[in-house]
């Protein structure tokens, strides 16, 4: 009795797992509707809006990326010249130093360009016009206090870092 029940059983198990089969395999077979709504046609006029839009939109990144590499390139300069005012500091850091240049690699812009190259200086470690970089950036600001008058002294640099940095 008990092998009866148990061939029973085993048919049972046997036949819904063929059945769980034969559903699956139609399931996962069975075509996908996907929604085909009839396409309107565009006119080259809105084309022409989407696209001055992008362009739009291209041009507010561009400002609020030039922005955000004046302001961190000023920053940094702090740490290499002596001005009436400072503001602000950014460690001048090969890390630092390629994020800005990132930056302004992606930002398609005069300025931006000048500034990359600035930046190609820095990571050399070529601080020899690092004035004149600074008063550029900030007048790039519309600065009009706080104009870099010399380079700081290896020692004052190390003084600004400590204060600063550390």
């Amino acid at each position: 009795m008990k092998k009866v029940l148990l061939m029973i059983g085993g048919a049972a198990l046997a036949g819904l797992l063929l059945a769980g089969g034969i559903i699956g395999y139609e399931k996962i077979n069975e075509p996908i509707a996907f929604g085909l709504e009839e396409i309107e046609p565009v006119s080259a006029a809105e084309i022409k809006r989407d696209e001055h839009k992008q362009a739009n939109i291209r041009e507010v990144q561009n400002l609020e990326n030039m922005n955000e590499l004046l302001i961190s390139m000023h920053k940094m300069t702090h740490q290499k010249v002596a001005s009436s005012d400072k503001r602000s500091a950014l460690e001048m850091s090969e890390e630092n130093i390629n994020s800005a240049l990132e930056l302004a690699e992606s930002t398609s812009t005069f300025e931006a360009k000048e500034l990359s190259e600035m930046l190609k200086r820095w990571q050399e470690r070529d601080f020899s016009e690092i004035v004149e970089d600074h008063n550029r950036i900030w007048k790039l600001q519309d600065g009009t206090v706080g104009e870099a008058v010399r380079a700081l002294t290896p020692e004052e640099e190390q003084e600004f870092i400590e204060k600063h940095f550390k």
